[in-house]
């Protein structure tokens, strides 16, 4: 629901874990924001080349309009300028690639330093 977000943010502030969320509807900057505020904010960007993007688009069939995608990638970029950091400073935002079967254990690996203290 697009109405998720409030509910969201009232568990990231009840929480002293780690919290991992994909998706879209929590994914904008005003939530990543909040989240910013009230703890320290790691935002794993998987990147995935175009091809395979458009390979994964029709082997699911979906019906998404290139205006739709063009949309997510927006989206995706607006968050990496505002999180990525600048001259001087890293920023949150760690991309990671996602083509392949390596790749995905890579993410997982690095995901598991995240939830078990290995910042």
């Amino acid at each position: 629901s697009m109405s998720l977000q409030p509910t969201a943010v009232k568990f990231v502030e009840s929480t002293e874990g780690v919290v991992l969320f994909e998706g879209d509807r929590l994914f904008n900057i005003s939530f990543l924001e909040t989240c910013e505020k009230l703890a320290d904010l790691s935002i794993i960007c998987l990147d995935v080349d175009p091809e395979m993007v458009e390979q994964r688009h029709t082997d699911r069939a979906d019906s998404q309009s290139e205006k739709f995608k063009k949309g997510r990638q927006t989206k995706v970029d607006n968050v990496k300028a505002r999180f990525g950091g600048g001259l001087f400073d890293d920023g949150c935002v760690e991309s990671m690639l996602n083509n392949t079967i390596e790749q995905q254990d890579k993410v997982v690996a690095r995901l598991k330093d995240l939830v078990y203290g290995n910042r």
